[in-house]
């Protein structure tokens, strides 16, 4: 009998409990791969699914992290773990026990001669630099020993974990083990952080006094330290984030991958937010509040049910700050920037085309090891929509437009910084108004059709824009408002949003 994975757990949770017979049995599982292994049922003392191996807890924190209860290679709040130095998955319970540059992994045995995660040109190998400022997965100890439901925590989760608008510290002990307590001043659940030390060449220092953790995140903001990493630090009088040597061997507290509603990503200096939109089911284009009070136009109809999958979206609009620290220039337009339509690190980036974008976001994926996109139509509506949030607006968060959006009556005639109107049910700004915003699709007629995320068309000769922006009138700015433009073109009002 052949059976599927949960099917197989429950079969052997059966059998454990005694509801088989108690002869003896064996089962041969066939693996995906083909290959084959016998259990003998009668000595198989428990299963537990791999998920559940890892406890977690919710902090209330803004950002919706949710924070492991143990560190990488313990079982328990209080145990130490093990130590790993940045960016090597090879801790001390495995083997290594010498942390110094001349055993770590990322460097040519010296502090200056970075092979991987290098960012200034003095500190690569013969001026070698990838500008990679986050661990891939490969290279994280938390993705790897406790699989890809896990992460160690960036720099903006270790200082939230540690503000004091969000939470309490207290050095304290959990069965004789010293470490600190940190607690929730919106729900009061806890975490506890064992002062386990660090590990430097072959000594253990600090251990019972202080605690060391490592972030996901390079050092970034230092020229001279730029062989360092981001971590937490906490002695018995303070606590801070902060820079330590790549090859330090410090504990490793995991964050869970997806848990949060919000993610923030950071190049070159430049942080940027995105937020989590739960997939579900909508009737895309002039629905009746679209229609009330404004004329919809008839690349709107029909009105078509459209069922989308979770993704993330950005909070904002790309900025001129962000998209300057990819492509460390501006525009190619010989109409850039300038204080007529908006100029500054905070207003959003303009004169793009659509092809323009798709080089910005190939540039990003390699400094950042994500796979960030442009949104679709379909997924872009949906968020401005609110999602499943939704209050049925006519505009991205309000039925009064001045409240949500940058549009011709208060503008202007220039775009403004982002995120300084009120954002949407789910916290995301500017979907009405400022800049018109590039998504991935080719521009199509709607069909009558349910979809289920929809792309648009395989081919055409414009791609759609969506949102108005600064220049639009109210009934242009409307969610179901659709614009479209060739791949080449650019316009003093026309920049665009990530997904992912």
């Amino acid at each position: 009998m052949i059976m599927n994975t949960r099917n197989f757990m429950a079969a052997l949770l059966l059998m454990v409990a005694g509801l088989q017979t108690a002869k003896a049995q064996r089962m041969i599982v066939t693996m995906a791969d083909d290959s084959k292994i016998e259990y003998d049922i009668l000595r198989v003392k428990d299963v537990v699914f791999a998920e559940d191996l890892y406890k977690y807890v919710d902090l209330g924190l803004p950002s919706g992290t949710l924070w492991a209860t143990c560190n990488v290679g313990a079982s328990s709040p209080e145990e130490y773990g093990d130590y790993f130095a940045w960016g090597d998955t090879i801790g001390y319970n495995d083997g290594k026990t010498d942390f110094t540059w001349n055993t770590y992994r990322w460097c040519n045995g010296m502090s200056d001669v970075l092979t991987k995660y290098c960012i200034q040109s003095q500190y690569g190998y013969l001026g070698f630099t990838d500008n990679k400022i986050e661990l891939l997965p490969d290279d994280d100890p938390a993705t790897v020993k406790w699989g890809g439901l896990w992460q160690s925590p960036s720099l903006m989760q270790l200082d939230e974990l540690l503000d004091s608008n969000y939470t309490t510290e207290e050095r304290t002990t959990l069965n004789d083990v010293n470490g600190m307590m940190i607690t929730s001043k919106s729900n009061g659940n806890s975490i506890f952080l064992p002062a386990a030390g660090y590990r430097r060449n072959t000594s253990h220092n600090e251990v019972g006094t202080s605690g060391f953790y490592w972030s996901r995140s390079l050092f970034t903001t230092s020229t001279t330290n730029s062989n360092h990493a981001y971590g937490l630090a906490f002695r018995s009088n303070n606590s801070m984030s902060g820079g330590s040597p790549r090859y330090f061997g410090l504990n490793v507290r995991p964050v869970r991958v997806g848990a949060s509603n919000e993610q923030t990503f950071a190049v070159n200096g430049v942080s940027f937010k995105m937020k989590k939109v739960k997939g579900g089911t909508f009737t895309m284009g002039a629905t009746s509040e679209q229609s009330n009070g404004y004329a919809p136009e008839d690349n709107e109809t029909p009105t078509h049910l459209v069922a989308l999958s979770d993704y993330w979206i950005g909070e904002t609009e790309v900025t001129q700050a962000l998209w300057y620290a990819v492509m460390e220039a501006k525009p190619t337009s010989s109409n850039s920037w300038s204080t007529t339509y908006g100029l500054g690190d905070n207003y959003p980036a303009y004169w793009i085309s659509w092809e323009d974008c798709q080089t910005f976001i190939t540039k990003l994926n390699q400094l950042t090891g994500q796979a960030f996109r442009m949104p679709t139509e379909a997924e872009w509506e949906f968020a401005a929509r609110g999602g499943n949030k939704s209050h049925g607006y006519v505009f991205s968060g309000s039925n009064t437009i001045d409240d949500v959006a940058w549009y011709y009556s208060n503008s202007g005639s220039s775009a403004h910084p982002v995120a300084t109107k009120a954002p949407n049910e789910l916290g995301i700004y500017d979907m009405s108004g400022n800049v018109i915003e590039w998504c991935q699709d080719w521009n199509g007629v709607y069909g009558s059709v349910s979809q289920t995320n929809p792309t648009g068309p395989s081919s055409g000769s414009d791609h759609v824009m969506r949102g108005g922006n600064w220049g639009s009138i109210a009934t242009g700015c409307r969610v179901a408002k659709r614009g479209y433009g060739p791949p080449t073109g650019t316009r003093c009002y026309l920049g665009f949003r990530l997904a992912m």
